[in-house]
């Protein structure tokens, strides 16, 4: 019979064995940092780009490769970090699994882009482009205006040097007067909105779309007009009802609930419109805010 002492050396030199195989078998670190983005582009794999613009006072902090495919970016400006990934492929790579309140599809120079976060601020970006995969993650929530500027400064792989961003559609303006002269048309303005809603921009898309934001300071609705027929709206979202009403001799789509409506476009006079709201609103304001443009002659 073993004795309770050999007994306990058996024991322990199995536990020595197997640590010993444990460590010969340890799974090697997915994550590799390096000091430059061209040495973790290397390692990645693939001609992976950048952002050219950012947020005020951000400035790269890290490089990292995660399972040599996946290049991640974390930048900052002392108090909130953004994150930025990229890899091959036509997938989510953003490893965030949280629920947000709101969630859009919304076009940006013809990417489909999908941002999560509330009905004002965006939180998370994914999308793809040329079968590359990206992600962006704000710790600190920003609006869609800067997030369509950091993707448009991204550029598309394959293509050299700071050429390779695509040129920002959208141009901010000081006066409806100079937004309508560099559409070339007399977009109307809408006459009607829900209380508490002021203008907070104005802008062009383009030099086609015409496009004014009104804010409550915790809401958005985003108003456009273009010349010529088609949806403008830029928002591929899919919506639970989607219904047809004919408003004042336009034929409008509305898009949201069964008892809200979050979007809405329609065709008239040789124009189109579309309007946003990041609050849902009833049919009877959308009805006075389309009556107020079709009635509208400034």
């Amino acid at each position: 019979m073993m004795s309770k002492r050999l007994f306990t050396c058996f024991i322990a030199g199995l536990f020595v064995m197997a640590c010993a195989s444990l460590t010969a078998y340890a799974l090697p670190n997915p994550l590799v940092n390096y000091k430059t983005f061209e040495e973790a582009k290397k390692a990645a794999g693939f001609n992976a780009r950048q952002p050219l613009a950012l947020p005020e006072g951000y400035v790269a902090e890290s490089f990292v490769v995660i399972n040599k495919e996946l290049l991640q970016v974390i930048y900052g400006d002392g108090k909130n970090q953004l994150t930025y990934r990229t890899a091959r492929g036509e997938k989510d790579i953003s490893g965030d699994y949280n629920r947000y309140s709101s969630t859009r599809v919304v076009d940006i120079t013809g990417i489909k882009v999908t941002m999560k976060g509330t009905a004002a601020k965006v939180s998370l970006a994914t999308w793809n482009n040329d079968k590359i995969s990206y992600s962006l993650y704000f710790e600190n929530a920003v609006n869609v205006d800067t997030l369509g500027k950091i993707i448009n400064s991204i550029g598309k792989p394959g293509r050299p040097g700071i050429s390779a961003s695509v040129p920002n559609p959208i141009e901010t303006h000081m006066t409806v007067r100079e937004a309508r002269n560099t559409v070339g048309f007399e977009a109307k303005l809408p006459g009607y909105l829900p209380k508490g809603y002021k203008m907070k921009t104005i802008s062009t898309i383009d030099g086609k779309i015409f496009q004014l934001e009104y804010s409550d300071s915790s809401n958005i609705i985003n108003y456009r007009t273009a010349l010529g027929e088609g949806d403008i709206s830029g928002d591929y979202s899919k919506y639970g009802s989607v219904k047809k009403y004919c408003m004042y001799g336009a034929e409008v789509t509305v898009k949201g609930s069964s008892s809200k409506i979050s979007l809405a476009t329609w065709t008239y006079d040789n124009a189109a419109y579309s309007i946003h709201f990041s609050m849902p609103v009833s049919k009877e304001n959308l009805n006075a805010i389309v009556k107020s443009l079709i009635k509208d002659t400034r």
